[in-house]
């Protein structure tokens, strides 16, 4: 009826103002607060990242990029800052941070132990330029999901999140492979630790 989608209008609006006057800003996301440097792409607005020290070998002319400094936040505690009647609600995450993906993922570990999927760019020379190793990145990964949907064939199909890995061993001279991966199914750790936190 009119009536019951004017209501539900009336509690979006209601639910966004609210959001509004919430504002948490702009920030980098990973995983704890503080400034990081940002580096700027001359030629892509899409590939601004977070740089890290790393030793890993530059393939897209990283050392001569302009570098600025951004405040940078924990998902969780941006979360922390919100009403709880929109982060409940949380039922997916995007996130494409460049390579970044490992520490968004460490301060986020509240609400990815919920089970949220999130899906995720995942560019194996972006983890590596962002310090963290293969093993570690594909660790973390089994620490909060079970499954890892991949395309193969033209379509996404589901893997243990394990298999991972060989998207780390994909032979990339120029840095340019990458992979959409969506991640499902709360791994053991994470259905324990929301049993825990739930009880």
């Amino acid at each position: 009826s009119s009536q019951t989608h004017r209501n539900a209008s009336i509690r979006v609006a209601t639910r966004i103002a609210r959001l509004q006057r919430k504002s948490t800003g702009c920030y980098a996301v990973s995983s704890e607060s503080g400034t990081v440097e940002f580096e700027l792409s001359p030629t892509n607005s899409g590939d601004h990242r977070v740089r890290t020290d790393t030793s890993e070998v530059e393939h897209h002319g990283e050392a001569s990029r302009e570098v600025i400094d951004v405040p940078c936040e924990a998902l969780d505690r941006l979360l922390d800052d919100l009403p709880s009647d929109f982060t409940d609600d949380v039922r997916l995450i995007w996130i494409v941070v460049q390579g970044h993906e490992g520490q968004a993922f460490l301060g986020a570990r509240k609400v990815l132990s919920r089970g949220v999927p999130v899906v995720a760019e995942i560019w194996p020379y972006g983890v590596r330029r962002s310090g963290m190793f293969a093993d570690e990145f594909c660790r973390l990964a089994c620490d909060f999901w079970s499954e890892a949907w991949i395309v193969r064939h033209g379509r996404f199909d589901p893997s243990p999140v394990a298999d991972l890995a060989q998207l780390f061993n994909v032979p990339d001279s120029r840095g340019r492979f990458y992979e959409n991966v969506i991640f499902t199914g709360l791994s053991h750790a994470a259905v324990r630790s929301e049993e825990r936190r739930v009880a």
